[in-house]
């Protein structure tokens, strides 16, 4: 029989393992000319906002978040490149999010009108969208079973796995990365206070498992940091 601790770390594992998201491309539907640059921090569309259309990340990164009427910031993803934003004005013809950009970004646009023709005319485009709808949704579910069963250290060793498959999918470094987001950002989106995730962070550091240099990320033991995380495999994405 399974001890508390050992339950909760399969229960863990299994939420991990699962949290896979489907990155697709919808690049051969996005007009070049609706390509544009924005600066870091500027907001692409604010919760209440009409839907005008999806927008594909190029390149740098962004965060989407909800805000309380006190004024409190819950982040709820961070995009990439590649990274589909804007889905959440599919309800109500209306944005229900905020999302910024973390820094200086490009985004590809694809308008409602033309969204809608491709839904009407396009298989492949349906197809594409739905995975994509899908996935993120799963995603999610398996986020709040992490908040429920994984630990901080857990939650934070996933997080940093994550991001090293995203970027070495991008071609990029994978074991070396300057995290896009500040600390504040990536407690909000864990579920943690920023003193626990500074903690965390130097206790993994101190075990000689990662470094960190302000927000460049290095890992020195990736099947340290699996186990840490509670995974057996890097097949997370």
């Amino acid at each position: 029989m399974l001890t508390t601790h050992q339950a909760r770390r399969k229960d863990c594992q299994n939420s991990a393992l699962s949290q896979g998201v489907i990155y697709v491309s919808l690049n051969q539907w996005v007009d070049s000319i609706s390509h544009r640059v924005y600066p870091a921090k500027q907001a692409l569309y604010f919760a209440g906002d009409r839907f005008n259309g999806l927008y594909q990340l190029r390149s740098g990164s962004a965060k989407s978040a909800i805000s309380s009427y006190s004024g409190m910031e819950l982040v709820t993803q961070f995009f990439l490149p590649g990274d589909l934003i804007g889905v959440d004005g599919f309800y109500q013809n209306s944005h229900t999010q905020n999302v910024q950009f973390l820094e200086k970004s490009s985004v590809g646009y694809l308008s409602a009108k033309k969204v809608n023709a491709l839904l009407a005319n396009s298989e492949q485009f349906r197809h594409q969208l739905l995975s994509i709808l899908s996935s993120r949704l799963t995603y999610e579910q398996h986020m709040q079973l992490n908040h429920s069963y994984c630990t901080g250290e857990q939650r934070v060793a996933q997080f940093l796995i994550r991001l090293s498959d995203r970027f070495e999918a991008q071609g990029l470094l994978g074991n070396e990365f300057r995290l896009p987001m500040t600390r504040t950002d990536m407690a909000s989106y864990l579920g943690m206070a920023i003193e626990t995730l500074c903690r965390v962070l130097a206790h993994l550091q101190h075990d000689g498992i990662i470094d960190v240099r302000n927000r460049v990320v290095e890992i020195l033991n990736r099947n340290d940091l699996q186990y840490k995380g509670g995974l057996q495999s890097t097949a997370l994405i």
